[in-house]
Parts: C-alpha cells; structure tokens; sequence
C-alpha cells in the first residue's frame, strides 16, 4: 500500500529531526564527552564544526507543516547535501583514516547520502512539487 503524501512528509520531517540529533551526537556530544574522559582538549576529536543540523531542523519542521515554499528549500538542501557529501567520500576514500571517530563520521555521511537520495526522488515528483 502506498504511502499518501501528508504521510511522506511527516515521515521525511521526522528523519530530517533524527538526523539532526544524531549529527550533533556523534559529531560533537560523544567526541567531546571522550576528550573530557581522557582530560583532552574538548575538541580534540571534533573534526569539522557546521550548522547543517540546523537547516535539517528548519527543513524537517517546513515539511511536517507542509509549509508552502518548503520545496525550494528542502530541493536546496538535498542538493547541496548530495554534492558536498560525494566530493568529501571522494577525498576519503583516497586515503581512508580507518579510527573510530571516522568510521563514525564514514557511516553518519552514509546514511545521510542514502536519505538525501530517496528524499530527492521524492522531491521530483510532481505532486510533490505542486503541494510544497
């Protein structure tokens, strides 16, 4: 049975929201909690520092409204996601650093390029674009 569209967007809202909460855990709570453990700098194992949870929170919440104009920018996001995503595993994948802490950003990239994916198929569908 296929899935109406209210449901689809509430469905991609909510992944966005998980996402964000899981980018922020293992990107910055848990390298900062083991760098506190090992009486480190807290940064130590925070390798990048963005605000891309953010614009998944802010996209997330547009969907699950189903906010008008919410196309553009969730488009926006899935595409700048897919691009920044394949040229980082690009670089990566040269000279993969095989640590626990990038694994775990290999695996977060991972999951995030498969969801950014299915979300821009659904993204062109027209009767997405002509209800968001």
């Amino acid at each position: 049975m296929a899935l109406d569209f209210e449901k689809r967007c509430l469905i991609f809202g909510r992944w966005l929201y998980f996402f964000a909460a899981y980018t922020v855990t293992i990107k910055y709570l848990l390298p900062v909690l083991w760098a506190a453990s090992k009486g480190m700098p807290l940064t130590t194992y925070v390798y990048f520092w963005d605000a891309w949870w953010i614009a998944h929170l802010a996209v997330g919440a547009g969907l699950i409204r189903r906010k008008k104009g919410i196309w553009f920018w969730a488009f926006l996001l899935t595409a700048a996601e897919i691009i920044i995503i394949v040229v980082k595993f690009v670089f990566y994948l040269q000279g993969p650093e095989l640590t626990f802490w990038h694994l775990n950003w290999f695996v977060n990239k991972s999951f995030l390029l498969a969801y950014f994916t299915v979300l821009g198929l659904w993204l062109m569908r027209k009767e997405t674009r002509d209800n968001l």
